[in-house]
């Protein structure tokens, strides 16, 4: 499984977006360049990982997590990232730039934010996160 964006509920867990967020990865750097230009804050700012799941990432990839300074996980309010995707999210229906895939940026881009606006409706912190890939060589697991 490759790489992708999803957003982490405090209390209710991970919510995947329509297609991977594997588009945003790749676009992170335009929406980054675009918060700057619209001065917001960038995306980047509401990512955190969990230590826990980020060490036993490293065991499967036979690395020692205790030869790494695991940052702590961050929680953000939901109205403090609201302004940044609304913004990308209207820059993307105005101009999209150089950004490509841009229906499935569009796509994962808007459902973080369905999300974060649940969140904030409900007063649940979050952070947007992104899942780790594998790099042992080990074959894929096959989905059956």
């Amino acid at each position: 499984m490759g790489t992708g964006w999803f957003v982490q509920g405090q209390e209710s867990g991970p919510h995947p977006v329509p297609h991977g967020g594997r588009a945003l990865l790749y676009a992170q750097y335009h929406l980054e360049e675009f918060a700057t230009e619209m001065g917001v804050e960038p995306l980047k700012s509401f990512f955190s990982s969990n230590p826990a799941s980020v060490a036993q990432y490293f065991r499967d990839q036979g690395l020692n997590p205790d030869d790494f300074e695991l940052p702590e996980e961050s929680w953000f309010d939901p109205a403090d990232a609201l302004p940044t995707l609304r913004a990308l999210l209207n820059r993307l229906d105005d101009d999209p730039g150089p950004v490509q895939s841009i229906e499935k940026v569009r796509a994962d881009l808007k459902a973080i934010a369905d999300a974060v606006l649940k969140f904030d409706a409900t007063g649940e912190q979050f952070h947007i996160a992104t899942a780790m890939p594998d790099l042992t060589g080990r074959e894929p697991e096959r989905m059956v």
